[in-house]
């Protein structure tokens, strides 16, 4: 059984490199598994990341957070690359994204009170209100509207690297948490864009 699972674990190895690489894949449909399970594979990591904080084992949240970082930009890369984007890999990767920003907040919260707790409540409260714009929209086959923008982009980033620095200190500094501030306006002001430009849905 471990040998089987070694086996299987070097060829997954070996074609997400080749991808990565930019060489040719024979069958290259036959692996329209590989951004799916990429994305699954971050699900991995949201117990580990969640008690390490609460844990205060930050390098150990940190690497999760990184490799979490990491198959969320490949996963898409790997989908375009082999040409084996689907419908389930775009309702995928959002919810999966979600999951570990919540959770992550979540636990700093915890860890740190309502400090986080109040930027985290928006964080939440925005996800709820743009899964249900992006719902309603969908039912009125005006999804293009809602479609993720490069505010929203930035918002993203800037969100990962403050989860990123305070999962890794023991005492909370004021460029991290700072940082966090920044993200919860960005996550406000993108999610404010999005209601704006569906805003020809009101009048229905």
């Amino acid at each position: 059984m471990i040998r089987i699972f070694n086996r299987r674990l070097a060829y997954f190895l070996v074609v997400l490199f080749k991808v990565c690489a930019g060489l040719n894949i024979p069958s290259e449909k036959k692996f329209y598994w590989l951004p799916n399970a990429l994305t699954v594979s971050r699900l991995v990591t949201v117990p580990v990341v969640t008690t390490s904080i609460l844990a205060e084992h930050t390098f150990v949240a940190q690497t999760c957070l990184a490799l979490s970082g990491a198959t969320d930009w490949f996963d898409g890369y790997i989908a375009r690359r082999l040409g084996v984007e689907s419908k389930f890999g775009a309702f995928l990767d959002p919810v999966v994204d979600k999951i570990c920003v919540v959770t992550t907040c979540l636990a700093l919260t915890i860890r740190y009170g309502t400090i986080i707790g109040i930027p985290t409540m928006f964080l939440i409260s925005r996800e709820i209100a743009i899964s249900a714009l992006r719902e309603w929209a969908a039912q009125q086959n005006k999804r293009d509207l809602v479609a993720v923008n490069s505010t929203g982009k930035v918002k993203t980033t800037v969100q990962f690297c403050a989860l990123f620095l305070l999962a890794g200190e023991k005492t909370l500094s004021i460029f991290s948490l700072g940082l966090f501030y920044l993200a919860t306006v960005l996550t406000l002001y993108s999610g404010s864009l999005l209601f704006y430009n569906a805003s020809s849905l009101f009048r229905q």
